[in-house]
């Protein structure tokens, strides 16, 4: 029976132990803290192309804004680059408008003149011709052809003083004029005509004197101008080929420019316009300005020196955010997440706590790192996380040691 009552009271016992064990809650570990560094996002300042250093406007400290220039390389031989390819783009833009206005005026008016000259020297052959043929073969009527051929040559000589004293004074009122007015224009047209008149009546003049010298000369030799007669034929064709030459030139003048003309004449002017664009852009790359609003923590280069492109002329740091990077042992990982709030806390101002948020949890385990210290042993394997600290007042710097307690 006393066994009884001893084992009975054992169970009791073990009964009690466990109502009191569960009535205590459960031990909660601490709050998860982490120590590390400030840094600052550094931005670093390179060239482009190679260049002298013509200009340095910053010192290291100096506080920049985004865009601000900050180092000019020197730009003489690009300047030259600029102005050759924007002359070669005032040249194309400016035949495309010719191509386009055809066909101008004094372009036609010059072109009828040739068309007048072609047709006075075919008129002038032929009439050498005929009047050779007919000499041949009128022997008795000679003296009569040359008495007309030497008053037509007469009355073509009096043509051409009145062509030439109307195309003076074409001339000298166009002269008088207002430059580059419609009136200058139209009397300009007006010259251009009497032009080609003067030198039409001119080549009637030289075609009746061409026939009566023909006339003389049969008269004074008629078998060697039997040869001659049919040369004449030869050059009478050709000057009248020489005609539809002029003709058919004219037709095209005034009909205008072929859409293949105005399409190369455009594909010239987008060509001088990306060259002038890649110059301009060579240009401005000389020019270096600030990436980000910030400080300039470090300077490389000087006056005079030469920047080769890829190489840091200037850093500067973005202080407007902070990032701090603590390590977190691995066993406390799973207390951490992206976009988890961190006050954090810094010697300089120990009353003072400064909210982040938890930006970057590292994919690979490392060792603590010598330089920080945590309250984990140092031989535990830990993970890093990036918090990042907005500063709009400045007061954190790169390089001050802080402490985060994670937000639960």
């Amino acid at each position: 029976m006393r066994k009884g009552h001893r084992g009975a009271r054992g169970v009791l016992v073990v009964l009690l132990s466990l109502m009191c064990l569960s009535s205590f809650p459960a031990l909660a570990r601490d709050p998860l803290g982490a120590s590390g560094v400030i840094q600052a996002e550094e931005t670093e300042v390179a060239a482009e192309l190679q260049g002298h250093v013509g200009q340095v406007l910053v010192q290291a400290g100096d506080n920049v804004a985004a865009g601000q220039v900050l180092v000019v390389l020197d730009r003489s031989a690009v300047w030259s680059g600029v102005a050759q390819a924007q002359a070669a783009l005032d040249t194309a833009q400016a035949d495309l408008e010719l191509v386009r206005a055809r066909p101008r005026a004094e372009e036609a008016a010059a072109k009828q003149a040739q068309v007048a000259m072609a047709r006075a020297e075919r008129n002038k052959a032929h009439a050498a011709y005929q009047a050779a043929l007919e000499a041949l073969r009128e022997p008795q009527a000679l003296r009569q052809q040359i008495l007309t051929a030497q008053a037509q040559a007469a009355l073509a000589a009096q043509n051409v003083q009145l062509a030439a004293a109307a195309s003076a004074q074409a001339r000298n009122e166009a002269d008088q004029a207002e430059w580059n007015s419609s009136t200058r224009r139209a009397l300009e047209f007006e010259s251009v005509s009497k032009e080609a008149e003067l030198a039409a009546v001119g080549a009637d003049e030289q075609a009746a004197q061409i026939a009566l010298q023909h006339l003389q000369g049969i008269e004074k030799n008629p078998l060697s101008y039997r040869a001659k007669a049919h040369a004449s034929d030869g050059m009478y064709r050709v000057t009248e080929a020489a005609v539809g030459v002029a003709e058919a030139e004219l037709r095209d003048l005034l009909a205008g420019a072929t859409a293949e003309e105005i399409a190369v004449a455009q594909a010239n002017v987008d060509l001088a316009q990306a060259q002038l664009r890649l110059a301009q852009a060579q240009l401005e790359h000389l020019t270096l300005r600030s990436p980000v609003t910030g400080t300039v923590t470090v300077r490389t280069t000087s006056v005079g020196e030469t920047a080769l492109p890829g190489v840091t002329l200037l850093r500067v740091a973005d202080l407007g955010t902070m990032v701090l990077t603590v390590y977190v042992p691995q066993t406390r990982l799973a207390e951490v997440s992206v976009g988890q709030a961190a006050n954090v806390t810094v010697d300089s101002f120990p009353e003072r706590s400064f909210v982040g948020r938890v930006v970057h949890i590292a994919d690979e385990a490392q060792y603590t790192p010598r330089n920080i210290a945590t309250k984990e042993e140092r031989v535990n394997t830990v993970y890093g996380v990036k918090i990042s600290l907005p500063n709009p007042q400045g007061l954190l710097k790169p390089g001050m040691a802080a402490d985060a307690l994670f937000s639960q």
